[in-house]
C-alpha cells in the first residue's frame, strides 16, 4: 500500500491479521514491544511484503495511539518495536524500458492516459501521482508535487478515489521534480480526464492501469 490505510482498511487489517494473533490472548495493556516484532516476524513467514508489514504496523499503531490517548496504556509498543529490515535491491538500468517500449506502452494505453505515461517515465512519478497533475503544476521545466489520489474502501466496502499527501509526506508537503524540455508539449493535456466514477483513479483502476501498459510493453518485447 502506498498510502495510510483507511477507517476500513483498517479495521480489516485489525479483524484479518491482528485480532487473531494477539486479540484473543492478550489486552492492550499487556501487548508489548516484543509481541509486536513477533508478529511482524510470522507476518513475514506468512510472505507479507515489507510494504504490506508497513500498511498493518500503521493499522496497529493507531489502534495503540488511540488507546495512550485515552490513557488506557502509558505507550504505544509499536512505536518502540523494531520493524523488519526493508532491503533495497538496486535497479538494473539496463532493464529499464527504452524509449521504443515506452512509446509502445504510452500508444497501447490511449490517448486520454498517454501524458501519464510520458510523466511517469520522465519524472519517476507514481500512478496516482500522475493522475492528479494541473496545468498549474508546471513552471519553468519543473513539476511540483503536492498531491496524488488514492484508492480506499468507504464504510459500504465501495471503492473510491481521494485526495492524499504524497507517500511519505504530511499534507501540505511537496517535492519538485525536473522534467525535459520536450515535455512541455504535454503539460496541457493534465490533469488527466476523468472517463469513470466510482473507485477509478482518472477513470481507470491501477490495476487497470498496469495492465494496459503491460500490452503495450508486450508488443515490443515479444
Amino acid at each position: 500500500m502506498d498510502t495510510p490505510p483507511g477507517r476500513g482498511d483498517c479495521r480489516r487489517i485489525l479483524r484479518l491479521h491482528v485480532l487473531p494473533h494477539l486479540g484473543r490472548r492478550k489486552t492492550v495493556a499487556q501487548v508489548t514491544a516484543a509481541g509486536v516484532e513477533e508478529l511482524y516476524a510470522r507476518w513475514a513467514k506468512e510472505g507479507a511484503k515489507p510494504n504490506t508489514i508497513e500498511a498493518r504496523s500503521i493499522a496497529l499503531s493507531s489502534l495503540f495511539s488511540h488507546a495512550v490517548r485515552h490513557k488506557r496504556i502509558a505507550n504505544n509498543p509499536v512505536q518502540e518495536a523494531e520493524k523488519p529490515a526493508n532491503l533495497v535491491v538496486p535497479v538494473d538500468e539496463r532493464g529499464l524500458p527504452g524509449l521504443e517500449e515506452i512509446q509502445a506502452i504510452a500508444h497501447s494505453i490511449g490517448p486520454r492516459l498517454e501524458p501519464a505515461i510520458w510523466l511517469m517515465a520522465c519524472g519517476g512519478l507514481r500512478i496516482g501521482e500522475s493522475l492528479d497533475v494541473s496545468p498549474e503544476d508546471f513552471q519553468d521545466g519543473t513539476l511540483r508535487l503536492r498531491r496524488q489520489k488514492v484508492r480506499y474502501r468507504d464504510m459500504d466496502g465501495v471503492y473510491a478515489a481521494r485526495y492524499a499527501p504524497l507517500k511519505h509526506r504530511k499534507e501540505g508537503e511537496w517535492r519538485d521534480v525536473p522534467l525535459p524540455e520536450f515535455f512541455a508539449a504535454y503539460a496541457d493535456r493534465f490533469p488527466i480526464p476523468a472517463a469513470g466514477a466510482g473507485g477509478r483513479l482518472g477513470g481507470v483502476s491501477v490495476t487497470g492501469f498496469r495492465a494496459r501498459a503491460g500490452r503495450g510493453a508486450e508488443l515490443v518485447l515479444s
